[in-house]
């Protein structure tokens, strides 16, 4: 076989490191005032936003915020950018569908973006 890189299993350097415990992962790390966040996902491939009702998980202890589609809209966050400019074949420009920060009304993916969570821990 041609030694050229195609097909070739790459050596990884950090491997031996890592699972003898000499490293270290930014999980591990631990800042002053530093904060969590977690992503709550949606488990529907497409489903509308009806109401969302985030005032108890605001609220609980530890929690410095919980974001909303709304209050994405409120930040003036907007939409995450296409990919390329690539044009139609007849030359026009491609639709390109809103892609939101986090979901306002409508989820269109499993693993779209519903809410996020700023809190002091994971827990």
């Amino acid at each position: 076989m041609v030694d050229n890189g195609f097909g070739q299993s790459a050596q990884r350097l950090e491997d031996r490191m890592l699972l003898r415990g000499a490293g270290s992962f930014t999980a591990d790390l631990n800042l002053d005032c530093q904060v969590h966040m977690v992503v709550l996902r949606s488990p529907h491939g497409h489903a509308d936003i009806t109401a969302m009702n985030s005032a108890g998980a605001a609220a609980m202890a530890g929690v410095a915020a919980v974001l909303t589609g709304v209050d994405a809209d409120g930040d003036g966050l907007g939409d995450i950018a296409g990919g390329d400019s690539l044009k139609n074949r007849d030359g026009s420009d491609p639709v390109t569908p809103a892609r939101p920060v986090i979901a306002r009304d409508r989820v269109r993916y499993v693993g779209e973006p519903v809410a996020v969570v700023v809190a002091d821990s994971l827990a």
